[in-house]
């Protein structure tokens, strides 16, 4: 079996740093390969997800030959590449949407459509500085994604898609989790249109999972340029939105969903949007994350679905029933169905 984990934006990561503890304390899967994707790279959160990522390989490195086989620090973890997927740098470091979309040249080509995108974004979303990531705006995300991840000719992409191939050939499963929140920018952008592109780009014999974060903490209001950084104010809001979203409109893309966050989120001292200085505390919704990976990782269906390629058009009528039709609206199994196959009731 291959599984791997994908940390989106700075929840998305310390959600893997979790995981990888409990790869240390011996309850990970066998092997694991992970991916940060943040157009962040300077997040503090990244930094320190990485460096713990870093350690555990030294560690097992140097264990390696003394405890193979020991619980400890059994699951053998890669990452598919030592920096995060940027989708701004894998857009020829886009500084702003404006630059990703090429816009001047749009107007002149395609008048039409570069007329759609201004009516879709503002000038001021679309001169935002994104080094910092996407501002608390996943439809600017979204954006960046569509333009950008393509398994057939980009990595780190192609090596997951190549991966997948090669296991399922050799009789394996593939399996891909993603952490992400719903309330802030990248995470929100990415955990909706990540599984969408790798299905429609070949990655359909893959069973697909992912930990949803709801508001799970919050923070003071930023200061200047309100309208484009996340504000608490409005995570309810966004919250509600984009579960509706998932209920109408995201059938099919995963396999198994778990959803999770803190009814009485912990607010914190300060307001940092993205950047060194952005390195939250760790919170038990995060290892409950990482537990719900290794559910995932773990569970055993008893008959492979058959896989829809996702179908656009009926997320455009707002058709979930018709999105996706052989995949079920609700893929998580039975209880008849979780078991082992060949585990006698």
């Amino acid at each position: 079996m291959s599984c791997y984990a994908i940390g989106i934006g700075g929840s998305g990561a310390r959600c893997v740093e979790a995981l990888v503890h409990l790869c240390a304390a011996g309850l990970g899967p066998k092997e694991l390969r992970i991916l940060f994707v943040d157009a962040d790279g300077g997040n503090g959160n990244l930094k320190r997800s990485g460096e713990v990522v870093e350690s555990y390989i030294r560690i097992r490195t140097a264990l390696d030959d003394v405890a193979r086989d020991e619980p400890p620090f059994r699951t053998s973890v890669r990452v598919l590449q030592k920096e995060q997927w940027n989708p701004l740098a894998a857009a020829g470091g886009a500084r702003d949407l404006a630059t990703l979309f090429q816009m001047e040249k749009l107007e002149r080509s395609q008048p039409g459509l570069a007329g759609l995108l201004k009516m879709l974004f503002t000038d001021a979303q679309m001169g935002a500085a994104l080094r910092n990531g996407f501002l608390g705006r996943p439809s600017i995300g979204a954006a960046a994604f569509g333009e950008t991840v393509d398994p057939v000719g980009s990595e780190p992409w192609k090596t997951i898609k190549d991966q997948c191939t090669g296991a399922r050939g050799m009789g394996a499963q593939a399996k891909i989790f993603f952490f992400g929140s719903i309330f802030g920018g990248t995470g929100a952008a990415g955990m909706p249109t990540l599984p969408l592109l790798l299905q429609e780009k070949g990655l359909q014999d893959v069973l697909y999972g992912g930990a949803l974060m709801l508001p799970y903490f919050e923070f003071p209001d930023p200061q200047g340029e309100e309208d484009l950084y996340a504000h608490p104010s409005r995570f309810l809001a966004n919250t509600r939105a984009a579960l509706r979203y998932y209920a109408e409109h995201a059938t099919g893309r995963y396999d198994r969903l778990y959803v999770l966050g803190d009814p009485t989120p912990p607010r914190l001292s300060y307001s940092q949007a993205g950047g060194a200085e952005q390195t939250n505390p760790a919170h038990i919704v995060e290892l409950l994350a990482a537990l719900a990976a290794l559910d995932f990782f773990n569970w055993v269906p008893a008959r492979r679905r058959l896989r829809a390629r996702p179908d656009r058009r009926a997320d455009r009528r707002g058709d979930h029933r018709a999105a996706g039709r052989l995949a079920l609206r609700d893929r998580s199994p039975r209880p008849d169905e979780d078991r082992v196959q060949g585990e006698s009731p």
